[in-house]
């Protein structure tokens, strides 16, 4: 715990730390942190559709447009 403190003093965004002893130690994540990994986990399934040739000739695309990848991700 004291390590992470310091090392907030030299890094201004601290994105987590953790507090409590023994037993009770708890992690605690900042929004920020959250909202970066939810933003790779977005672009890592954007990446799944537009990989998926079966989700195109499923619906009817013999080629895979990015735009039609798009609006495939958002009907998901």
């Amino acid at each position: 715990m004291f390590i992470l403190l310091c090392l907030s003093v030299f890094i201004n965004n601290l994105q987590a730390y953790m507090y409590g002893f023994f037993k009770n130690k708890r992690i605690v994540l900042y929004d920020t942190l959250v909202q970066q990994i939810l933003t790779l986990v977005q672009f890592g399934g954007y990446t799944l559709v537009r990989n998926s040739t079966d989700l195109f000739q499923c619906f009817g695309f013999d080629t895979q447009p990015v735009l039609i990848g798009l609006i495939l991700f958002q009907m998901l």
